[in-house]
């Protein structure tokens, strides 16, 4: 499973910044502050790499095995 650290802190702080959320200079606050942001479900317009995240997250979550594919 992908660790919620895998999210670009800028795109963190971004995203704290723009729901006037304080930003954090300790990156394990701003991590845990969104987490629990996620664990809420109240997100709306969320950064690309985030939404990439939950819908990671999820699928591990519930074991979905995706097939490899080769380009």
């Amino acid at each position: 499973m992908t660790s919620i650290l895998a999210i670009p802190f800028n795109d963190v702080i971004m995203f704290l910044r723009s729901r006037d959320i304080d930003t954090f200079s300790d990156r394990e606050q701003a991590y845990l502050k969104l987490w629990n942001l996620i664990q809420a479900d109240t997100l709306t317009n969320i950064p690309l790499s985030i939404a990439d995240w939950i819908i990671a997250y999820n699928l591990a979550i519930q074991q979905v095995l995706l097939p490899q594919y080769k380009t």
